[in-house]
């Protein structure tokens, strides 16, 4: 009985270690995963002042988002917003759905603008977006639920 007292133990404070070291880790981690994604998504510069992940809510956050404007187009950024979180289904990681339960912007700022030949840079972006998203959707076959909520703040 001792035995299994002493095992719970270490293996409760060994859970909780590698708790805290994964929630330290994201935030040193996460900041340029992200950048480097959503440059690679949108295909022009995307900049966070810095990002984290919360594991018992299930949600990532970013602060200080800017994705820069497309070439040919005047304003120097497309969107950008003081914080983004994201809260997602936790479970639904191990079932063949993605759900993201809630979506919050903090002071977004959208510079929508047509250029010089008549092309909207919305439409570039929703079609840079879209291009990676059915792709992300035909190799991982899960299906995507609507976000539920979303708040702009």
């Amino acid at each position: 009985m001792r035995f299994l007292r002493r095992l719970f133990f270490i293996l409760a404070i060994g859970a909780a270690l590698l708790f805290l070291a994964i929630q330290i880790a994201s935030g040193f981690l996460l900041k340029p995963i992200l950048e480097r994604q959503a440059s690679r998504i949108f295909r022009v510069p995307v900049h966070i002042n810095h990002a984290g992940a919360n594991l018992l809510d299930a949600s990532i956050w970013m602060k200080g988002v800017r994705i820069e404007n497309a070439s040919g187009f005047v304003q120097p950024d497309f969107f950008s917003a003081r914080t983004i979180a994201v809260d997602f289904k936790l479970l639904s990681f191990l079932t063949q759905e993605f759900v993201i339960s809630r979506v919050i912007l903090k002071d977004p700022e959208f510079n929508i603008e047509i250029d010089q030949e008549g092309e909207s840079n919305l439409a570039y972006f929703t079609g840079c977006a879209s291009t990676q998203l059915w792709k992300w959707v035909g190799k991982k076959r899960k299906l995507l639920h609507p976000i539920g909520r979303y708040t702009l703040e």
